[in-house]
């Protein structure tokens, strides 16, 4: 970079007498974008100590290294370069070239505000430069690799796009018109030494004589007629590196060999001069000062880039106007994408999308806003779907732990109750070894706790397989599962009068095993404590109500005592024994579980001894139409 910088300087636009558009910041900017201020300075100072060369002085390469210096430290605060660099010169690098032009070089004013636009235009224009060597540099380097370059921020590249469309064309266009305005004075001097050598000519009617008196004219003209083997009287050429001359007409122009003026001084004490040979071999030469000729340039020049500088200024200002107005709501839109996050997550509104004239920009804009709204309904789901999983946990945890409670309470009590028959058929058995005579009571005694104890097994078998099973419900017909329940019975309600309210019985949502299963208890509950004195009767109805089926089974048994009426739900509680047969406490808890299961509920009415009971449980149903509730009242 730092050889770029130099080849850059070398190869320079000379716009006229000293005055030269140079090319080595390019270089140094790119190195310090890329690079880094190490690098960038570097390179700044390599290409700087070319100017040395160029203008005779140190001036341009202090100039140039705080340039580079000072974009370092705007680009590290987030800066744009290009606009780094004409904050530079606009603060600090024209008034900073001004007063060392006036003041340690000497430079009247006129030539010193002149070189103070000259430089910042030059600087902009390698900035614009700068900024489309990176662009070219990130197309042509991945994006991923290490040593890429800084990112360009889409804003900035408009702004440098609006720059250079404005600036570039109107640099070329005074670069021509510089040159053009030079040949044309030049070759309007050139008529004049011709013509004033004409006359010179024709007034000298003799034969010149060597070293004979030159004659002066106006505006500066100088004529000398000289023999043939006389010497040039102006030098043809300055010391190598510096001399200048240009053909026009055989017109040319010498520069001073003094190196320690600068260049733009050398130049405007330059001397132009016009040589026409004579018919018997001498010449006369015409000479006249380069300063008239180079003041006019400058005045002329430094009209077009004072105009050329507040045209880089207004396109600065149109730049960023048109660059933020384009890209502005793509910047809404990112500040606003930063807080999407944390405004989907809450039940508030989305904030105000911004809107863009430019269609490309105005369809992803809503392609944010579209991802964003699905992106907080999603949120809003998730969140639900956490928190019904969250109290479905809880439920599930609070269930089996009321599981874990039952089964605990289950193993203590079901033990004592095994033990009870066992501990009698023991006792029966004994009996039956000592007094084998009196085998007919005792055996009677050993079948009946044998039974009992195989009708409590198989009931807690019963209970411990219904215990959590979750139910599949489904549509079911109330009528086969009363149906099948009474089949299960077998024989013990076959002399009862089974009667339904409505009939047929209403479909419901439930499933039809567990179903069955509390119908078989609860049935064989009417079978198992009916009256001796009357003949069995049960009485099944369905309601329907808000959001629930009411299913009630009445018969016309032994009742019970009202205080009776929450305990028979419990797990091994039995009516008095004494009083007929008692079951084994398990039928009733059962029903209760797989009712509860399904998110009803159950409870037992009597209104005492005697006078029937009445066994009610809800199946709670989805609010929908398929719901069928035919042969019910609400």
């Amino acid at each position: 970079m730092a050889g770029l910088a130099v080849l850059g300087n070398f190869l320079h636009l000379p716009l006229f007498f000293g005055v030269d558009l140079i090319f080595g910041s390019v270089a140094a900017l790119v190195a310090l974008a890329w690079l880094g201020p190490v690098a960038g300075i570097a390179a700044a100072v390599a290409g700087g100590l070319y100017t040395l060369v160029l203008w005779g002085h140190p001036y341009a390469l202090v100039i140039l290294v705080l340039e580079v210096a000072v974009v370092a430290f705007l680009l590290h605060r987030g800066w744009f370069l290009v606009l780094a660099d004409a904050t530079f010169w606009l603060v600090a690098g024209a008034p900073l070239v001004l007063a060392l032009y006036t003041g340690p070089l000497g430079m009247d004013l006129s030539t010193a505000g002149l070189i103070a636009l000259k430089q910042p235009v030059n600087g902009l224009i390698n900035a614009l430069l700068a900024s489309f060597v990176l662009l070219a540099l990130q197309a042509a380097v991945p994006f991923e690799h290490p040593g890429a370059p800084r990112q360009i921020r889409f804003r900035n590249l408009l702004f440098a796009l609006f720059m250079a469309l404005a600036l570039i064309p109107g640099t070329l266009l005074v670069v021509t018109e510089a040159r053009s305005f030079r040949q044309g004075l030049e070759w309007a001097l050139a008529e004049r030494m011709a013509l004033a050598a004409s006359l010179s000519t024709l007034r000298g009617e003799e034969k010149p004589r060597s070293g004979s008196p030159s004659a002066h004219l106006d505006d500066g003209l100088r004529v000398a007629i000289a023999a043939a083997d006389s010497s040039d009287t102006v030098p043809t050429r300055a010391e190598p590196g510096h001399a200048r001359a240009a053909q026009v007409s055989g017109l040319r122009i010498h520069l001073p060999s003094a190196d320690a003026l600068p260049a733009m001084v050398r130049w405007k004490r330059a001397v132009y001069s016009y040589t026409r040979p004579l018919p018997d071999g001498g010449r006369v030469r015409v000479t006249a000062p380069a300063a008239g000729l180079v003041e006019r340039m400058r005045t002329d020049y430094r009209r077009q880039l004072g105009l050329l500088a507040g045209l880089a200024l207004l396109a600065a200002a149109g730049a960023a106007l048109l660059s933020r107005w384009l890209t502005g709501p793509l910047d809404r839109l990112n500040r606003l994408s930063a807080r999407l996050p944390e405004r989907t997550g809450t039940d508030g509104p989305l904030p105000a999308f911004p809107r863009s004239q430019i269609a490309d920009f105005d369809t992803l804009i809503a392609s944010v806003k579209d991802m964003a709204v699905a992106l907080r309904d999603s949120l809003r789901e998730s969140e639900k779907a956490r928190s019904e999983l969250e109290s479905r946990v809880r439920e599930r945890a609070a269930a089996l732990e009321r599981s874990n409670a039952e089964l605990r309470r289950l193993a203590e009590i079901s033990a004592h109750h095994l033990q009870e028959p066992v501990r009698r058929a023991v006792i029966y058995t004994q009996r039956l070894r000592r007094h084998p005579e009196d085998d007919a009571p005792e055996w009677q005694h050993l079948e009946e706790q044998l039974g009992w104890m195989s009708e409590l097994v198989t009931d807690l078998q019963r209970y411990l397989a219904y215990l959590n099973r979750e139910p599949q419900t489904v549509a079911t017909e109330l009528d086969s599962v009363v149906a099948e329940a009474r089949a299960k019975l077998g024989t013990e309600l076959d002399d009862a009068h089974l009667t339904t309210d409505p009939e047929p019985l209403p479909q419901v949502r439930a499933d039809p095993a567990l179903l069955t299963e509390v119908f078989r208890q609860l049935l064989a509950n009417a079978a198992r404590f009916r009256r001796v004195e009357a003949e069995p009767a049960v009485h099944i109805t369905a309601r329907a109500h808000p959001g629930a089926w009411e299913v009630a089974i009445t018969d016309n048994g032994r009742g019970l005592d009202p205080e009776y009426a929450e305990r028979i739900f419990r797990l091994f509680e039995r009516l008095d024994p004494r009083q007929g047969p008692a079951g084994t406490g398990i039928g009733l808890t059962l029903a209760k579980r797989i009712v509860e299961n399904h998110g009803g509920w159950i409870r037992a009415e009597s209104d005492g001894p005697e006078r029937g009971t009445t066994i009610r449980f809800s199946l709670p149903h989805p609010k929908t139409p398929e719901n069928d509730t035919r042969g019910a009242t609400p």
